[in-house]
């Protein structure tokens, strides 16, 4: 990825399956004809994966996890500060995300808090609309 990307936003499945390939075919080679690798994945792999795309390179890691919500994670201060045209008014308002996974776990659910929401519509004002 390197220094170059600075929002990376992958599935779930797709970033465990190139990162961690033998893992995502063991998880798969369990799964029944209507079962995803997603359903299996733990809340502890999902953030790994959000680690490990900041610490190659991204500035904000969103992790797509389908039905069961959204995972953000952000770099410190020096990398948001370096994001360029999509740079955020309120760097400090996204430092907060750094501390880690906000989410309510809710039967396997993951759900954004408010203030990620919030942090989401102002750093994608033309999106407004359609983030709830």
């Amino acid at each position: 990825m390197g220094p170059y990307t600075d929002i990376m936003v992958p599935s779930a499945e797709e970033v465990f399956y190139f990162l961690y390939k033998d893992e995502f075919l063991e998880k798969k080679s369990r799964l029944g004809p209507k079962e995803s690798v997603l359903d299996y994945m733990t809340v502890n792999e999902i953030s790994k994966l959000g680690n490990d795309l900041l610490e190659m390179g991204a500035a904000i890691a969103m992790v797509k996890c389908g039905n069961r919500g959204l995972y953000i994670r952000t770099s410190g201060q020096d990398r948001l500060e370096k994001l360029g045209a999509a740079k955020c008014a309120d760097i400090e308002n996204w430092l907060t995300v750094n501390s880690g996974f906000r989410y309510i776990k809710k039967k396997n659910l993951l759900v954004l808090l408010a203030p990620v929401m919030q942090q989401l519509r102002d750093f994608f004002p033309h999106l407004s609309g359609t983030i709830q």
